[in-house]
């Protein structure tokens, strides 16, 4: 037997010097959990391993849509006088990515390997499927602060993806696609020159293709249940959660002119109570607009009664 590692053709021939009963190998590669527009080629070898420490490639060849991501090696033998008993494993070895291929490490996927044999056949399915990194949902921040009173109420914020890539987010189970963080009124109770700041922090697990990527996502605060006095920050922090070499780094974004911008390790919100007497005259009537309105009122009929007064010190006077 020779070691053909330098061979690089779909099939290489074996001369079977052991007198044995040759046999075939069969490849078949399959994918999970992958659509078939990411479905690349990828590169395999079939490897020898015989005593004496013989090894080497039998054989590297590439499996893709057009070959219907199986190929066949038949012939080969199961001893040699050189090496006794040979075994035959597979390896996958490259994935195509864009226009070059990459190890099966830095291409995102992950490979298992499933092994049969039947009169004489060997059967070896590559199975392969996204591999992910991991980011604790912990790991994202938000901070709270209230100005100009102690909060009346829990302040709630959601987590949503917003990348064009939002679709390659593995959200946890049952999530919906977003995450909902509160700060508790308890935590904003006590004021500390007029203000007060709590943070918190999203729960669950996000998973990221491995590849080295970049997400983005919003992070909003829900003021459906705003009480009357507050002001609530509208504003969107834009996280960005950065995928590289299997790691995943977090970030935070802020819009131009957002009053919370020099915060930068967590999302920054900030609501400010403002006085009754001081907020502008929107809506329905309060009791400041009943009270001014009633002054009005009053102060007209004193000016009509002294107009009546004055018209009747004219009528004597003719």
């Amino acid at each position: 037997m020779t070691d053909n590692t330098d061979n690089d053709v779909p099939y290489v021939a074996f001369t079977n010097d052991y007198d044995t009963k040759p046999i075939d190998v069969v490849v078949n590669k399959q994918w999970e959990g992958v659509s078939k527009d990411e479905q690349v080629p990828v590169i395999v070898q079939l490897e020898w391993t015989g005593g004496e420490n013989g090894h080497g490639v039998q054989a590297t060849f590439e499996l893709n849509a057009d070959n219907n991501w199986t190929t066949t090696i038949s012939g080969l033998p199961s001893a040699t006088t050189t090496h006794g008993r040979i075994t035959y494993t597979v390896v996958e070895t490259k994935v195509k990515v864009g226009s070059s291929y990459k190890t099966l490490d830095e291409s995102g996927f992950e490979a298992k390997y499933a092994y049969s044999e039947k009169a004489g056949t060997y059967t070896y399915t590559v199975t392969n499927s996204k591999k992910y990194v991991e980011l604790d949902a912990s790991t994202i921040t938000v901070k709270k602060t209230v100005v100009g009173k102690a909060a009346q109420s829990d302040f709630k914020f959601t987590l949503t993806a917003s990348g064009n890539n939002k679709d390659s987010v593995i959200w946890p189970e049952d999530s919906g696609q977003s995450l909902t963080a509160t700060v508790s009124k308890d935590a904003l109770s006590n004021l500390t020159e007029g203000q007060a700041s709590a943070n918190t922090t999203f729960l669950g697990t996000l998973r990221f293709p491995a590849s080295d990527g970049v997400y983005t996502f919003d992070v909003k605060e829900n003021s459906g249940d705003a009480l009357t006095g507050w002001v609530y920050d509208t504003d969107t922090v834009i996280v960005t959660v950065t995928v590289t070499k299997g790691e995943a780094a977090v970030s935070y974004g802020y819009a131009d002119g957002d009053a919370d911008s020099a915060t930068r390790d967590a999302a920054a919100f900030t609501n400010r109570y403002v006085a009754v007497s001081s907020l502008p005259l929107t809506g329905g009537p309060s009791e400041r607009d009943w009270l001014i309105g009633g002054a009005g009122l009053g102060l007209l009929a004193l000016l009509l009664i002294g107009g009546a007064g004055i018209w009747r010190g004219k009528q004597r006077l003719l």
